[in-house]
């Protein structure tokens, strides 16, 4: 039988992309997500799974000099709306993965839901058609094109005003 390896154990953290929420928020959210299996499982007092505590832990004869923890591997994926969000969740539940759904007080919302840790290829079965959170997604690209065009329109200001004030040192 084959061992797992650090590389085969994840968490992945599914965001809502149409509650618009900050990068702050997200950062929030996701931690919350990705610490809440383990308050529940020592509020439990149910012992970890070998999964879990090799994602916690990381290997146990790798020497750690930045800090006690393993790798911990999360990936952050991007879900359209809430309807989407439940879908997954079913599905996870439906094959036996962690799944933990955090809702925010002040949004009143569900945000995000993370699945696992557990087993890599289990959680990439469910999860392998979502995109990577982006959170320049959430930008108005019009505004980003604005804010090139005024820059470049500086620099082209800048240039010509170096032109002219150079223009008459260097008898352009």
């Amino acid at each position: 039988m084959k061992g797992i390896k650090m590389s085969d154990v994840k968490m992945v953290i599914l965001v809502r992309e149409d509650l618009g929420m900050s990068p702050g928020k997200v950062a929030a959210q996701t931690a919350h997500a990705g610490l809440t299996w383990l308050a529940e499982k020592m509020g439990q007092g149910t012992a970890l799974t070998p999964n879990q505590r090799k994602w916690l832990y990381g290997e146990p004869h790798v020497l750690r000099t930045t800090n006690c923890f393993g790798a911990m591997k999360k990936i952050v994926l991007s879900v359209k709306d809430y309807s989407q969000l439940k879908e997954y969740e079913d599905m996870a539940k439906q094959s036996g993965l962690i799944v933990n759904k955090i809702f925010d007080e002040g949004m009143r919302a569900y945000t995000c839901l993370a699945i696992g840790p557990n087993n890599e290829d289990e959680i990439d079965k469910l999860t392998k058609k979502l995109c990577l959170y982006d959170p320049l997604t959430k930008c108005d690209y019009n505004y980003i094109i604005f804010l090139y065009m005024l820059v470049g329109g500086m620099l082209l200001f800048a240039t010509f005003c170096m032109w002219k004030a150079l223009s008459g040192f260097w008898g352009i």
